[in-house]
């Protein structure tokens, strides 16, 4: 059976009695195993609220003992692909192998529609595109400042064009009716 339960951090579950609450609502579900993925202090504390059996996760941000199985977080030196970040901590739980290269699907009517606003703004199909996305969901501190995202784009063109002969073409994306600023 699947459900599905909203984390409301602006209504019902703002504050530390919303934390009660929503502690109470996965109690009730009688959960015994919670699969900590966001490195969040309050991710383990809810888990633990709510009474979870096993409650895994990277022990980072002070959460060690809020958590059941603890998984030592990998060497911040090694840079690797959230990915492997995620596969690396279901290993302890019996999780083989390597993780599938991430992959982006896009339907044929999406496919369509840039085209035709590709079009609009004098591109082809032929033409060389690098798309930024400058945005970031949770605030400013995870955004570069806009003369980084500048110059990391440059460096790219100019690759491109070195290697390929090519002119080079950037679009900036983001959501609809969303400006970006620092």
């Amino acid at each position: 059976m699947t459900r599905v339960l909203t984390y409301d951090t602006e209504g019902r579950h703002a504050g530390l009695s919303g934390k009660w609450v929503l502690a109470g609502q996965l109690r009730r579900q009688g959960f015994d195993l919670a699969v900590l993925f966001q490195n969040a202090f309050e991710a383990a504390f809810l888990t633990f609220l709510a009474g979870v059996s096993r409650r895994y996760g990277y022990a980072t941000d002070g959460r060690s003992l809020l958590l059941s199985d603890p998984v030592a977080a990998p060497d911040r030196r090694t840079l690797v692909h959230q990915v492997r970040y995620y596969w690396d901590l279901l290993k302890p739980l019996g999780l083989t192998g390597d993780p599938p290269t991430p992959e982006l699907f896009v339907f044929p009517e999406e496919e369509q529609a840039m085209a035709g606003r590709f079009a609009q703004g004098g591109l082809s199909a032929t033409d060389v595109i690098v798309g930024i996305n400058p945005g970031s969901t949770y605030g400013g501190a995870k955004r570069w400042l806009p003369e980084r995202f500048a110059e990391v784009t440059e460096r790219l063109c100019r690759t491109i064009r070195e290697s390929r002969e090519q002119q080079v073409s950037v679009v900036i994306l983001g959501p609809r009716g969303r400006a970006f600023g620092p």
